[in-house]
């Protein structure tokens, strides 16, 4: 932690990271695998379903993740960025109801 006073801070802004390759390719391969499975119901066996089922939320899940990105709030000192500080996902507006459609998917 470091004490910085009030009277030296410039400006602070608040800055989303995204890496829309990982977005993009984890929601594709997810929903591609996840409609390959339900094309073919019959092929399957009852462990292949559940292991491709697992595999395609997990490709989901991990797009939508990296397209919500990562927030960083940036302190800026006499014309100098310090280091970003990281915002979990769950404490902003968009990753609270993310994290809240989730858990009612998942829990109720």
């Amino acid at each position: 932690s470091e004490d910085i006073p009030i009277n030296q801070i410039s400006s602070i802004s608040f800055k989303r990271k995204r890496n829309y390759f990982f977005a993009i390719s984890g929601l594709g391969f997810g929903l591609i695998l996840l409609g390959a499975t339900l094309l073919n119901l019959r092929g399957f066996g009852g462990l292949e379903l559940l292991i491709t089922l697992a595999i395609s939320t997990i490709g989901i899940l991990a797009g939508i993740a990296n397209w919500i990105g990562h927030h960083l709030i940036v302190i800026n000192i006499s014309g100098k960025d310090r280091k970003p500080i990281k915002v979990e996902m769950s404490k902003t507006k968009e990753g609270y109801e993310f994290v809240k459609m989730v858990k009612k998917i998942l829990f109720e």
